[in-house]
């Protein structure tokens, strides 16, 4: 599927999706506010209060991971469904903040 140029842009979306989805879970969502916050008082450094806190910052390392573990990995199912889980998600959170 990924030699097709279709093939390659739902890959695309796919993987800006789900890395959509995963820096807002770690940069703003309500539900990892207590382990951002533990984390940015364990580790004081520059470093680490900057990918907790820059969604700029964090995604361009997740794009990274996400973009390689879905090319390594884009044959088997359960990659190919997190990809849809986690791009729907983005989706959903995306629109809802918009209409509300």
């Amino acid at each position: 599927m990924l030699n097709t140029p279709s093939g390659l842009l739902v890959f695309t979306l796919l993987v800006a999706g789900a890395v959509y989805r995963l820096t807002v879970l770690a940069v703003r969502d309500a539900i990892t506010g207590r382990f951002r916050a533990a984390v940015q008082r364990r580790y004081t450094g520059v470093l680490v209060n900057t990918f907790t806190r820059c969604v700029w910052c964090l995604s361009v390392w997740l794009a990274f991971g996400v973009a390689a573990g879905a090319y390594y990995g884009w044959r088997y199912v359960w990659v190919r469904l997190s990809l849809v889980a986690l791009t729907a998600a983005g989706l959903t959170g995306y629109f809802a903040e918009k209409e509300g």
